[in-house]
Protein backbone atom coordinates (compact mmCIF):
# COMPACT_ATOMS: atom_id res chain seq x y z
CA UNK A 1 0.00 0.00 0.00
CA UNK A 2 3.12 2.00 0.65
CA UNK A 3 3.96 1.74 -2.83
CA UNK A 4 2.28 4.29 -5.07
CA UNK A 5 2.87 7.25 -2.21
CA UNK A 6 6.49 6.47 -2.31
CA UNK A 7 6.20 6.52 -6.11
CA UNK A 8 4.22 9.86 -5.90
CA UNK A 9 6.93 11.39 -3.17
CA UNK A 10 9.88 10.50 -4.66
CA UNK A 11 8.62 11.22 -8.56
CA UNK A 12 10.47 7.83 -9.42
CA UNK A 13 8.91 4.64 -10.60
CA UNK A 14 9.00 2.12 -7.24
CA UNK A 15 11.97 0.24 -8.26
CA UNK A 16 14.55 3.00 -9.27
CA UNK A 17 13.58 3.95 -5.78
CA UNK A 18 14.24 0.81 -4.30
CA UNK A 19 17.21 0.41 -6.48
CA UNK A 20 18.78 3.87 -5.86
CA UNK A 21 17.99 4.46 -2.15
CA UNK A 22 18.10 0.43 -0.86
CA UNK A 23 20.02 -2.12 -3.08
CA UNK A 24 22.63 0.25 -5.01
CA UNK A 25 24.02 1.88 -2.07
CA UNK A 26 24.34 -1.47 0.20
CA UNK A 27 25.87 -3.37 -2.94
CA UNK A 28 23.63 -6.03 -3.19
CA UNK A 29 21.50 -5.12 -6.80
CA UNK A 30 23.55 -8.59 -8.08
CA UNK A 31 21.99 -10.74 -4.95
CA UNK A 32 18.50 -9.26 -3.80
CA UNK A 33 15.84 -9.10 -6.00
CA UNK A 34 12.57 -7.32 -6.02
CA UNK A 35 11.79 -7.94 -9.92
CA UNK A 36 14.08 -10.50 -10.94
CA UNK A 37 15.81 -9.79 -14.46
CA UNK A 38 14.88 -13.11 -16.53
CA UNK A 39 18.52 -13.67 -17.82
CA UNK A 40 19.12 -14.57 -13.72
CA UNK A 41 16.25 -16.77 -13.55
CA UNK A 42 18.88 -20.10 -13.66
CA UNK A 43 20.69 -18.87 -10.69
CA UNK A 44 16.95 -18.68 -9.00
CA UNK A 45 16.52 -21.97 -6.73
CA UNK A 46 12.90 -23.53 -7.37
CA UNK A 47 10.47 -23.44 -4.37
CA UNK A 48 9.09 -26.87 -3.48
CA UNK A 49 6.75 -26.98 -0.61
CA UNK A 50 3.11 -27.60 -1.42
CA UNK A 51 1.81 -24.62 -0.78
CA UNK A 52 0.45 -21.37 -2.02
CA UNK A 53 4.31 -20.42 -1.36
CA UNK A 54 5.45 -22.22 -4.60
CA UNK A 55 3.88 -19.26 -6.58
CA UNK A 56 7.34 -17.55 -6.05
CA UNK A 57 8.40 -19.48 -8.92
CA UNK A 58 6.15 -18.18 -11.56
CA UNK A 59 7.21 -15.78 -14.06
CA UNK A 60 4.52 -13.06 -12.91
CA UNK A 61 5.37 -13.33 -9.20
CA UNK A 62 9.19 -12.82 -10.12
CA UNK A 63 8.02 -9.80 -11.80
CA UNK A 64 5.70 -8.72 -9.65
CA UNK A 65 6.95 -5.36 -7.76
CA UNK A 66 5.90 -6.22 -3.93
CA UNK A 67 8.00 -4.75 -1.63
CA UNK A 68 6.21 -7.00 1.14
CA UNK A 69 6.61 -10.63 -0.79
CA UNK A 70 8.41 -11.98 -3.71
CA UNK A 71 11.49 -11.02 -3.10
CA UNK A 72 14.34 -13.13 -4.14
CA UNK A 73 17.65 -12.79 -2.03
CA UNK A 74 20.83 -14.57 -1.02
CA UNK A 75 21.75 -15.05 2.59
CA UNK A 76 24.86 -13.06 2.30
CA UNK A 77 22.94 -10.29 0.77
CA UNK A 78 19.99 -10.08 3.61
CA UNK A 79 23.06 -9.79 6.51
CA UNK A 80 24.75 -7.00 3.53
CA UNK A 81 21.29 -5.16 4.25
CA UNK A 82 21.31 -5.42 7.26
CA UNK A 83 24.70 -4.39 7.65
CA UNK A 84 24.32 -1.63 5.67
CA UNK A 85 20.72 -0.07 7.35
CA UNK A 86 22.89 -0.10 10.93
CA UNK A 87 25.87 1.16 9.52
CA UNK A 88 27.68 -1.80 11.49
CA UNK A 89 30.52 -2.32 8.24
CA UNK A 90 31.88 1.04 9.33
CA UNK A 91 30.18 3.22 6.84
CA UNK A 92 27.61 5.71 7.43
CA UNK A 93 24.24 3.32 7.98
CA UNK A 94 21.27 3.70 5.19
CA UNK A 95 19.19 5.81 7.18
CA UNK A 96 19.88 8.07 10.14
CA UNK A 97 19.93 6.10 13.45
CA UNK A 98 17.22 8.16 15.18
CA UNK A 99 14.86 7.33 12.04
CA UNK A 100 15.70 3.23 12.87
CA UNK A 101 14.72 3.92 16.50
CA UNK A 102 11.37 5.20 15.34
CA UNK A 103 11.14 2.79 13.12
CA UNK A 104 11.88 0.20 15.70
CA UNK A 105 9.32 1.30 18.63
CA UNK A 106 6.32 -0.72 19.48
CA UNK A 107 3.48 0.33 17.16
CA UNK A 108 -0.12 -0.81 18.22
CA UNK A 109 -3.50 1.05 18.13
CA UNK A 110 -4.59 1.90 21.68
CA UNK A 111 -7.45 -0.79 22.35
CA UNK A 112 -4.46 -3.04 21.80
CA UNK A 113 -2.32 -2.34 24.39
CA UNK A 114 0.81 -3.81 25.34
CA UNK A 115 0.88 -6.57 28.10
CA UNK A 116 0.90 -5.96 31.61
CA UNK A 117 4.36 -4.65 33.43
CA UNK A 118 4.23 -7.45 35.38
CA UNK A 119 4.02 -10.31 32.43
CA UNK A 120 6.51 -8.36 30.05
CA UNK A 121 9.14 -8.82 32.94
CA UNK A 122 8.49 -12.34 33.27
CA UNK A 123 8.03 -13.07 29.39
CA UNK A 124 9.41 -12.01 26.14
CA UNK A 125 7.23 -10.94 23.54
CA UNK A 126 7.06 -10.39 19.55
CA UNK A 127 5.63 -7.02 18.87
CA UNK A 128 6.11 -5.16 16.09
CA UNK A 129 7.50 -1.36 14.83
CA UNK A 130 6.92 -0.08 11.35
CA UNK A 131 7.40 -2.85 9.48
CA UNK A 132 9.89 -5.09 11.34
CA UNK A 133 9.23 -7.80 14.48
CA UNK A 134 11.09 -7.07 17.98
CA UNK A 135 11.67 -9.36 20.66
CA UNK A 136 13.43 -8.03 24.27
CA UNK A 137 12.82 -7.50 27.30
CA UNK A 138 10.33 -5.20 28.57
CA UNK A 139 12.56 -1.91 28.48
CA UNK A 140 14.16 -3.21 25.33
CA UNK A 141 12.04 -4.59 22.87
CA UNK A 142 14.07 -2.97 20.21
CA UNK A 143 17.34 -4.98 20.85
CA UNK A 144 16.26 -7.82 18.11
CA UNK A 145 14.74 -7.21 15.13
CA UNK A 146 13.80 -8.52 11.88
CA UNK A 147 11.52 -10.68 9.59
CA UNK A 148 10.59 -13.94 8.92
CA UNK A 149 9.33 -15.36 4.74
CA UNK A 150 6.62 -16.97 4.60
CA UNK A 151 9.19 -19.66 2.79
CA UNK A 152 11.07 -20.23 5.62
CA UNK A 153 13.81 -17.80 5.46
CA UNK A 154 14.84 -15.54 7.75
CA UNK A 155 17.15 -12.03 9.09
CA UNK A 156 17.62 -10.76 12.40
CA UNK A 157 19.93 -8.16 13.86
CA UNK A 158 21.09 -8.51 17.64
CA UNK A 159 21.46 -4.38 18.32
CA UNK A 160 23.75 -5.08 21.57
CA UNK A 161 26.06 -7.13 19.70
CA UNK A 162 25.83 -5.71 16.42
CA UNK A 163 25.37 -9.28 14.57
CA UNK A 164 23.25 -9.81 11.86
CA UNK A 165 22.12 -13.64 11.45
CA UNK A 166 20.17 -14.68 8.17
CA UNK A 167 19.79 -18.07 5.85
CA UNK A 168 17.40 -18.62 3.00
CA UNK A 169 15.85 -22.14 1.85
CA UNK A 170 13.93 -23.28 -0.74
CA UNK A 171 12.54 -25.89 0.80
CA UNK A 172 10.32 -24.97 4.61
CA UNK A 173 10.92 -28.72 5.64
CA UNK A 174 12.83 -28.36 9.22
CA UNK A 175 12.62 -24.52 8.90
CA UNK A 176 11.64 -24.63 12.22
CA UNK A 177 14.18 -26.13 14.11
CA UNK A 178 17.16 -24.09 11.77
CA UNK A 179 15.01 -20.35 13.35
CA UNK A 180 14.74 -22.16 16.94
CA UNK A 181 18.92 -22.42 16.79
CA UNK A 182 19.50 -18.82 15.36
CA UNK A 183 16.88 -17.65 18.16
CA UNK A 184 19.86 -18.87 20.54
CA UNK A 185 22.33 -16.84 18.82
CA UNK A 186 20.79 -13.73 19.05
CA UNK A 187 19.58 -14.51 22.45
CA UNK A 188 16.03 -14.87 21.86
CA UNK A 189 13.58 -17.21 24.08
CA UNK A 190 10.74 -17.77 21.46
CA UNK A 191 8.77 -16.24 18.97
CA UNK A 192 5.15 -16.16 18.10
CA UNK A 193 4.97 -17.44 14.56
CA UNK A 194 4.20 -21.22 14.91
CA UNK A 195 2.19 -22.46 11.84
CA UNK A 196 0.06 -24.35 14.70
CA UNK A 197 -0.55 -21.68 17.34
CA UNK A 198 -2.66 -18.17 16.90
CA UNK A 199 -1.03 -15.45 18.24
CA UNK A 200 -3.85 -13.96 19.90
CA UNK A 201 -4.40 -17.10 22.10
CA UNK A 202 -0.46 -17.05 22.72
CA UNK A 203 -0.83 -14.03 23.89
CA UNK A 204 -3.24 -14.32 26.19
CA UNK A 205 -1.78 -17.49 27.41
CA UNK A 206 1.30 -16.02 28.00
CA UNK A 207 -0.22 -13.22 29.79
CA UNK A 208 -2.16 -15.09 32.27
CA UNK A 209 1.05 -17.19 33.26
CA UNK A 210 0.56 -20.19 30.75
CA UNK A 211 3.87 -21.39 29.98
CA UNK A 212 4.70 -20.59 26.72
CA UNK A 213 8.56 -18.98 26.62
CA UNK A 214 9.90 -21.34 29.15
CA UNK A 215 13.08 -21.47 26.58
CA UNK A 216 13.79 -22.58 22.99
CA UNK A 217 11.29 -25.01 21.41
CA UNK A 218 11.11 -27.55 18.36
CA UNK A 219 8.59 -27.30 16.39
Amino acid sequence: MIGHPLEVAMKKPLKQVLDEEVLIPSGIEKDFYFVVPREEYPRVALYWSGQFVENMNEDWARQALLPSAWAVSTADALCRFYNRLCGYDGKPPLIRKETLDAALKPCRHPSDPLPSEESMKRDWFMLFGMGYGLWGEAGRMDRVFGHGGAGGSEALVDRDNELVVAYTTNIPRGCMELRDKLYEVVGMRWRYWNDNVSIQDLQMTTASGGNYGAGITSH
